[in-house]
């Protein structure tokens, strides 16, 4: 995040960026606390994986259920 940066200027996209990139720092961090003898490989991959997995969410953070991608057309 720059400090030079007006808030009001900020875009959403920008902001969910660095929601994630303190959300990733934040993880890195709770593994350390968690872990006091890992190293920064151990905790790396700690991240990596959290990145890929995401207990909680295995199909993302959206309301409903999940569909194809791209969505079939239905029959007119």
């Amino acid at each position: 995040m720059s400090g030079t940066d007006h808030p009001a200027e900020r875009t959403g996209m920008a902001v969910a960026l660095d929601l994630l990139e303190f959300s990733l720092l934040v993880r890195a961090e709770r593994h350390r606390r968690e872990h006091p003898l890992a190293t920064e490989e151990e905790v790396a991959e700690v991240v990596t994986a959290w990145k890929t997995d995401r207990p909680g969410a295995p199909l993302g953070d959206a309301e409903g259920r999940s569909v194809p991608w791209p969505r079939l057309k239905k029959p007119s």
